[in-house]
């Protein structure tokens, strides 16, 4: 008597949540907007994507870790799924598990309809699935496809039923997989104060389809990687913007300026809880709205990470404000005074430089905050060489009688130079 008074309870429960959301899926048709009407008020928004053979859930979907499901994504298996049974309302369904319309992995799970009678039929977990509803909440998630032409598509259900310590059953809810987007990835939150009989200790999860009627003949919906575990996003991400910008080249400002750091922070689920700065590696306080710091000559360091609601914390980031307000120098130059032939120093002088044939041009650039950036060469004006890295050497090797002017002109990172000439 209790199994059939049970069995009753769940035909019921299957109808209601196959008619309420059906009935309003044509009033949110013009604007996706999807029936929320049964007992899941944490809908997660439904994920659809333009068609194609193969779906990327969004980067924030985490569907391996703590899985709970035995086999979710149908690999394992002899005749059938291993982990996995049919449950039937009915006759009128064909069950289907093979390498057609995989998602992850090489295998699916599907329902066909093959009757005139309106039937419902499910893939169920076999096995009862452990969970503790008075400490925890969970996501439950699915990839499914519908087959056919719109016409033919019927209803998919992504559901849950809940047992005692037991094993007597306590309840069953789910959700319509809407049937107009194809091909796409749903996910929504189960909340323990909300969904879970507090004596529920196990679960199983069902995934269901109805047929309805010969017109629908050959309609289908395939499933593949299940998911059910606790929640695992992704923490916040923490982005920081700095006004005014750096005047100077590379990331760096010319003189010590004050600057405003506005911080800003996402979170693709829960929402972000808070966001903390740090400066210079001081104290962590909490942002509330933007600051001012004085950007001293040197590097000065913003640090500063967010917490969303559930308490996923992001890994500290951090914005430097770079101030150089000091000339670069050489500390030495080559040539010399000296008479040079051919690159070689054969009397040092005095008071001028005189060079007959080739010569390496060589400078030492010296800068203590940003660092040296790049030398230019120039002869009589013109600019014959840049180079970035040192050793600052060019070869000359032009052969024009006269006198010259080498020129050589160094560069710290900020933008800062210094020139020297030296007559040839």
């Amino acid at each position: 008597m209790k199994e059939a008074i049970r069995k009753e309870m769940i035909c019921i429960l299957v109808g209601l949540l196959i008619v309420i959301p059906i009935n309003m899926a044509n009033e949110g048709r013009e604007n996706r907007v999807f029936a929320k009407s049964i007992v899941i008020n944490t809908l997660k928004s439904d994920r659809f994507y333009e068609e194609k053979e193969m779906d990327i859930p969004p980067a924030y979907h985490i569907l391996t870790d703590g899985n709970l499901i035995p086999n979710p994504s149908f690999e394992e298996g002899t005749t059938t799924p291993a982990g996995w049974e049919c449950r039937d309302y009915g006759d009128g369904a064909e069950y289907t598990w093979d390498s057609n319309h995989a998602f992850g992995g090489e295998k699916s799970v599907g329902i066909k309809n093959i009757s005139a009678t309106q039937r419902s039929y499910c893939w169920i977990t076999s096995e009862y699935i452990p969970i503790d509803p008075l400490n925890h909440s969970y996501i439950l998630s699915t990839w499914y496809k519908y087959l056919g032409t719109p016409k033919q598509w019927q209803w998919g259900l992504l559901g849950i039923e809940g047992y005692d310590e037991n094993g007597e059953w306590l309840f069953g809810f789910g959700f319509t997989l809407n049937v107009y987007y194809s091909w796409h990835y749903f996910e929504w939150d189960v909340s323990h104060s909300t969904y879970f009989d507090e004596r529920a200790r196990w679960v199983k999860i069902v995934l269901q389809y109805t047929a309805a009627g010969s017109s629908f003949s050959n309609a289908e919906i395939r499933f593949d990687d299940v998911y059910f575990g606790e929640p695992q996003y992704q923490p916040p991400v923490t982005g920081c913007t700095i006004t005014p910008s750096p005047d100077g080249e590379n990331g760096w400002y010319t003189q010590e300026t004050t600057v405003t750091v506005q911080l800003n922070a996402t979170d693709q689920k829960e929402g972000v809880e808070a966001t903390f700065y740090s400066v210079n590696d001081g104290a962590w306080e909490q942002y509330t709205h933007p600051f001012s710091i004085m950007g001293v000559e040197g590097t000065n360091k913003i640090s500063y990470y967010s917490i969303d609601k559930v308490g996923n914390e992001e890994e500290p980031k951090s914005t430097f404000i770079r101030v150089d307000k000091t000339d670069p120098f050489f500390e030495s130059i080559t040539p010399k005074h000296g008479f040079y032939f051919n690159d070689n120093l054969l009397v040092p002088l005095s008071f001028c430089t005189l060079v007959v044939g080739k010569i390496h041009a060589e400078v030492q650039l010296i800068d203590e905050i940003s660092g040296p950036w790049k030398v230019e060469f120039h002869v009589d004006g013109e600019l014959k060489e840049i180079v970035k890295n040192q050793p600052y050497i060019w070869l000359w090797k032009e052969n024009i009688p006269g006198r010259h002017i080498l020129k050589v002109v160094g560069y710290d990172m900020a933008g800062h130079e210094v020139i020297e000439e030296i007559p040839v």
